[in-house]
């Protein structure tokens, strides 16, 4: 069986001036300060779109083990009764 590729340890961040690619890219980082992934806005106009939604992803990301271990919780709890 081969071994399931993990993602970049958490917590990513997003919004520092050190990840500015250019005035419509941005950078999410991860905790080592390099590059998980890049975002751009797609209509080169209103780049607030973009802040949202990378803004979302680094909340989904870093809330991930936290989500699971709040399930596993319920389930133990749901189990026992």
């Amino acid at each position: 069986m081969r071994n399931k590729p993990k993602h970049t340890p958490t917590p990513w961040e997003y919004g520092s001036v050190m990840q500015i690619v250019n005035d419509r890219t941005r950078r999410i980082n991860g905790p080592d300060g390099l590059p998980v992934c890049v975002v751009s806005d797609k209509n080169k106009i209103d780049t607030t779109q973009r802040d949202i939604d990378a803004s979302f992803i680094v909340r989904a990301v870093n809330s991930y083990d936290q989500m699971l271990m709040a399930l596993k919780k319920g389930e133990d709890i749901i189990s026992g009764i």
